[in-house]
């Protein structure tokens, strides 16, 4: 095989041309071989052609206009160049076009820019996500490729993370995508273990745009692509090209984690907090709060102010963003922001074994609740969970929180449960 491009080699009038003068691609010849000569000068020179596999003037006029930038003139019977494509010309396009799909699509975050990359380790490519609906991916369903980092020489990535302030506005340079687009994907999770029930961010100018997918077009290989940090969370963003002839290039996936860097302070919401009498320790309020809590540092799992003097958090990306519900929040809010107790920025991040105090009301219990629990709490740490209806997640958290005490524990609400532990 004399042509060593995927989109040239192996294909018999193109090697032909590329070897012997009566094989050369003249005006007027149509077939699968001009159209992958269309193909190419619309890739390296922009031209604005159809492949439609006619050679007719306007594809002359590009081939003619691809050897005048060039020079490719031959020079045993030529004083200037042809819309003839020869021996000289193939094996220019041909050499072009392998540097074309040999060069990696790369996403450099410009602002913010990357906290670091996850480099793929010696024994394979990093698993970049976990699939949580794997029902919805289709053709949101982006996929690790380990790819040079940009510019310089070094261990290949798969992932860089960038870390943007909730309704801040984000850029991201795309390098040598040209025809291809860019895909922000949010129905894969790195860190998060539900379903994000808010955008995370919008790509302006996207062709398709909506919570879970959006795509734009890359029109050349130096593009800013801009994006709105809309609401908490993590998305995803990699770009994509398809060349004439596979395989698909894959750029590196950014991982974008939009977050707030302090909760807000709310008022109190209308409600009963006095002692809940069926729990004899007087712990907990008819409400489903805590009451006399320890000294020290108070934590309010997905909380929206009912807890006086503790701080709202979430301990799943996820919920980050959240809709008003207790009528407290600020005049015409309807979401709210809270700070992720993992943010691996510490400050507003909660470190190792710090908090005193942690309470939850309501909300489902999950893995990664009981893991940042575990993490976040100190010694001796008194935690609070109230539910009006069933005992599901008390039942849940008293078996994550191993080796943890019971301090107080019985019914709540109209046929819910509320415990009161003490971890180790």
């Amino acid at each position: 095989m004399i042509l060593q491009s995927q989109l040239f080699g192996c294909d018999p009038k193109l090697e032909a041309a590329a070897l012997s003068d009566p094989a050369h691609i003249v005006p007027g010849a149509s077939g699968d071989h001009v159209r992958k000569i269309q193909l190419a000068l619309i890739r390296l020179d922009k031209a604005t052609i159809v492949p439609d596999g006619v050679y007719g003037r306007a594809t002359a006029a590009a081939v003619l206009a691809y050897k005048q930038k060039r020079n490719i003139i031959n020079r045993s019977y030529q004083t200037k160049a042809d819309n003839i494509v020869g021996k000289m010309t193939i094996a220019a396009l041909d050499k072009e076009m392998l540097e074309a799909e040999l060069k990696p699509v790369w996403l450099q975050p410009m602002r913010p820019v990357a906290r670091f990359p996850i480099y793929v380790p010696l024994r394979g490519p990093l698993l970049a996500f976990n699939i949580a609906f794997p029902g919805l991916l289709d053709i949101t369903d982006l996929r690790p490729i380990p790819v040079r980092p940009f510019p310089a020489p070094g261990p290949d990535l798969t992932q860089e993370e960038v870390i943007i302030a909730q309704g801040n506005i984000g850029t991201i340079r795309v390098v040598d995508g040209s025809g291809g687009t860019l895909v922000r994907s949010q129905v894969m999770h790195f860190y998060g273990g539900s379903n994000n029930f808010f955008q995370v961010a919008q790509l302006r100018g996207a062709k398709t745009p909506g919570k879970n997918f959006e795509e734009i077009d890359i029109p050349n290989d130096d593009v800013n692509v801009t994006y709105d940090a809309l609401n908490c969370g993590e998305t995803f963003f990699q770009a994509r090209v398809s060349p004439p002839q596979p395989p698909q290039k894959l750029s590196n996936i950014m991982r974008l984690l939009s977050l707030v860097d302090r909760s807000v302070t709310l008022p109190l919401p209308p409600g009963d907090y006095s002692p809940e009498p069926r729990l004899k320790s007087g712990l907990v309020s008819k409400a489903g709060t805590p009451l006399n809590p320890k000294p020290g540092r108070k934590i309010n799992i997905f909380g929206e102010g009912e807890s006086a003097g503790f701080e709202d958090y979430s301990s799943d990306i996820d919920f980050c963003s959240h809709t008003f519900s207790n009528g407290n929040g600020p005049p015409g809010a309807t979401t709210g922001h809270r700070p992720w107790t993992a943010d691996p920025r510490k400050p507003p991040g909660i470190d190792d074994h710090s908090v005193d105090n942690i309470c939850c009301r309501g909300s489902p219990i999950s893995p990664v609740t009981i893991d940042e629990i575990l993490r976040i709490g100190g010694g001796k740490c008194r935690v609070t969970y109230a539910e009006a209806e069933g005992r599901k997640n008390c039942d849940r958290l008293r078996a994550g929180l191993k080796g943890a005490t019971v301090i107080d524990e019985g019914n709540f609400g109209t046929t819910g449960r509320a415990i009161v532990l003490e971890l180790v």
